[in-house]
């Protein structure tokens, strides 16, 4: 085999790799500077979280508030602030000096600049009908098509909801994999988690990377027609692991640098 088609196989081998909240890893989460980086490192798509203003304005912040990501500023939280009144936030300080002045940006920002072909998971993190109404119209008055939006969310609710509004789009119920809040043995409580997802309509799961994600769980996430995700992994180990088990995309903090890691360590073998 040559050289080049090692490449290729290799290629073929890694999932997608998800920029999480953006290239997070050098430029301030949910900005529009981490999702342009995002696209210059090769990610395959790109994620972020979604809150609704209290003028139905979607915008992408991790928080529903801006104290973290906005210290030594007036603190806003971003349900009951207007769209006006968060435009001079500055998200992008707390970072790194370079970034002074870097807006909280708009969904439709973030998907006017997606590039062809390019997904853009969003996480809904309000339990809330409007907002999936306010993502699609957004989607709507953007150039992108609707395959290219993956709506992600802890919430079967929103699942549903999306799911009625519009049965294309694809939508997958996260889960943060911690058995002991529903106090049940380890196989039932994963079993549960599959039927929550099948419930809701949702085409498939993205859970915390952790030890309780094994071939018998793989397995019956298949078995009941869904997909299988994870986040976030930052380390070619892991990635090999969930590679092995046919993870079909990887949430990363470092998507460049995961895949050179991953490439690395797969011509090794």
């Amino acid at each position: 085999m040559t050289k080049p088609e090692q490449k290729s196989a290799m290629t073929k081998i890694i999932p997608p790799l998800v920029a999480h909240r953006g290239a997070s890893h050098v430029a301030p989460e949910n900005t529009l500077p981490a999702y342009r980086r995002a696209f210059l490192e090769g990610a395959d798509s790109v994620e972020g979280d979604f809150w609704l203003t209290a003028d139905d304005q979607i915008v992408c912040i991790h928080d529903p508030t801006t104290k973290r990501t906005a210290p030594h500023q007036p603190v806003m939280d971003i349900r009951t602030s207007r769209l006006k009144e968060l435009e001079h936030i500055d998200v992008g300080l707390w970072k790194s000096t370079a970034y002074r002045g870097t807006p909280i940006p708009e969904l439709t920002e973030i998907l006017n600049e997606l590039p062809a072909g390019m997904k853009l998971y969003v996480e809904i993190k309000q339990n809330t009908p409007k907002i999936i109404d306010a993502m699609l119209l957004a989607a709507q008055r953007s150039s992108i098509n609707l395959s290219q939006l993956c709506l992600i969310s802890f919430s079967e609710e929103i699942i549903q909801r999306a799911k009625q509004r519009n049965p294309w789009l694809t939508a997958y119920l996260l889960h943060s994999l911690k058995p002991q809040i529903w106090n049940l043995p380890a196989k039932n409580y994963l079993q549960k988690i599959i039927a929550r997802a099948v419930a809701s309509g949702a085409d498939g799961l993205d859970l915390g990377s952790g030890p309780l994600i094994d071939r018998w769980f793989v397995d019956s996430i298949r078995q009941a027609g869904l997909e299988f995700h994870v986040w976030t992994v930052n380390n070619a180990d892991e990635a090999l692991r969930y590679i092995e088990l046919g993870v079909d995309s990887i949430t990363t903090d470092r998507p460049q640098g995961l895949r050179l890691e991953i490439t690395e360590r797969l011509g090794r073998l």
